[in-house]
């Protein structure tokens, strides 16, 4: 099973929105912007080993250079070697806009739709859920608060 992240929608996704209430979408923003470029990156590197085993040739040919780009963006944004530093890569380099990031995650979710019969993506799971985030939410949730109920501060 692989989970994401709905950080990994574009910046300009709607709020969730029902009768009574609207909800904040979680999505790209100044904020979270490597790592939602991280998580699209995982999506990039599942979709490529499954379109590897199903041939697919096609959705490679077409993933690959996105994947280098976000591969790059990442481990120089971490400050970590990327492997190819010298000083043409430094002086050639282009960081990954937000407006760019927005389009490959439009571009990512419309390709995985050929992977369809293989792989797809489960949609509106929130981050809380995931154990990776649950955690702090639950202790602090069930601890003792004198202000607000379990579920009132999961909530907030």
């Amino acid at each position: 099973m692989l989970t994401s992240t709905d950080a990994t929608l574009p910046s300009d996704h709607p709020d969730g929105k029902t009768e009574n209430y609207s909800v904040p979408s979680y999505r790209i923003h100044k904020l979270n912007f490597v790592y939602a470029m991280s998580k699209l990156g995982q999506i990039c590197i599942v979709a490529r080993a499954i379109a590897e085993l199903v041939d697919r040739p096609d959705f490679v040919a077409k993933i690959d250079p996105v994947l280098d780009k976000i591969k790059e963006h990442v481990y120089r944004d971490d400050g970590r070697e990327t492997g190819k530093e010298n000083a043409e890569s430094a002086s050639t380099w282009t960081p990954i806009t937000m407006k760019e990031l927005d389009g490959i995650s439009r571009e990512l979710m419309d390709t995985i739709t050929t992977l369809h019969d293989y792989f797809s993506l489960a949609e509106g799971i929130t981050i809380c859920y995931t154990p990776l985030h649950a955690v702090p939410w639950t202790e602090n949730a069930t601890s003792k608060n004198d202000t607000l109920l379990p579920k009132a501060y999961i909530l907030e």
